[in-house]
Order: structure tokens, then sequence, then C-alpha cells
């Protein structure tokens, strides 16, 4: 586990999820690496790939253009984290990214108030869905998703990442 990404679930007060910008660089690559070393098959990136990437990287990634990114803070301990894209295609659906959350904060509700996060986030913009992928074999992931709303739809995709594996969309109609 990267280093202030832990914390235990008996610590759990005060969940605070803040939107992150270019100058927030430092904890998302914190956090995001952690997510990347911990679960690499839930993400389209590697963490080799990710560890290469400059300040400059890192700051563009969070900038304008670039969607939203949320971070779980428990404590200001970073806990988790979650993104939204714009909609690529025409269909006014935006896109739910990059959730993780620290294995000892799993099953706290925290990855819920980020899911949350993120489709308050497209709402606002008035989007009228949000979709996401996940790995076959990824049950709770799966259940989590299902849980908040999301329905599977009969649309797969290799893993870019490890294509070996196959990812499945969810959308959820807000």
């Amino acid at each position: 586990m990267a280093e202030g990404c832990g914390t235990t679930v008996r610590d759990m007060v005060g969940i605070e999820v803040r939107v992150v910008g270019p100058e927030d660089w430092e904890v998302w690559r914190r956090v995001r690496l952690a997510g990347l070393a911990d679960a690499p098959d839930a993400f389209a990136s590697t963490l080799a790939e990710e560890q290469g990437y400059d300040e400059a990287r890192w700051r563009e990634s969070l900038g304008p253009g670039r969607g939203v990114r949320f971070i779980a803070f428990v404590d200001e301990a970073p806990v988790g984290m979650a993104g939204g894209l714009e909609p690529e295609k025409p269909d006014g659906r935006s896109m739910l990214i990059s959730m993780w959350v620290t294995p000892a904060a799993r099953g706290s509700g925290i990855a819920g108030r980020l899911i949350s996060e993120v489709v308050g986030w497209s709402k606002d913009l008035g989007h009228r869905a949000i979709e996401l992928w996940v790995v076959d074999g990824n049950e709770t992931a799966r259940r989590l998703y299902l849980k908040n709303g999301f329905e599977p739809v009969e649309e797969y995709m290799q893993l870019p990442s490890n294509p070996a594996l196959r990812e499945q969309l969810l959308v959820r109609t807000l």
C-alpha cells in the first residue's frame, strides 16, 4: 500500500470527499498508484506506465477538460478515488472511471459515497446517463455498481491493460 493511503475501518469517523485539481497532483498520484498496485486488473492503465508519468502529466490529467476527480479522506488520509469523464459519444452518457477504495476501507460506504459524487456531477451537467466498465469476475465491484443503480448491457471489450480479460458495460439512467 502506498504511503498515506491506508487507514483502518475503526478509524473512519468523518469521511470527506473532495474534488481534486492540478494542484493536488501529488495526492492523486499517490492514491492512483496505490489503486493500480492493489487492483491492476481494475484499470485500463498499468502501474508501470503511470509510475513513469512526470509532474506535468499528472497535473494535465487533473486539468480543465479532463472531467472531474474525487478523493475520499478519513482524518486527512486518502482512502479512495473516483472520476468522471464527459461524454465522447453523442448519446449524452458520461463515464465513471478510476474507482478504487483502500482494502481497509472497503465495506464502509466510501465507495457508494464516491459513486454518488460522480453521479451528482454528471446530473449537474445535464447528462442523461452514466456508464462504466467492470471486468468479468470482479463480482464485488459488480455488486457495488448494481446496488448503486447500474444495469449490465450486452456490450463487452478487452481490458486495455490486460487483453486476456474482458469488461462489460454497465449503465445508470439519470
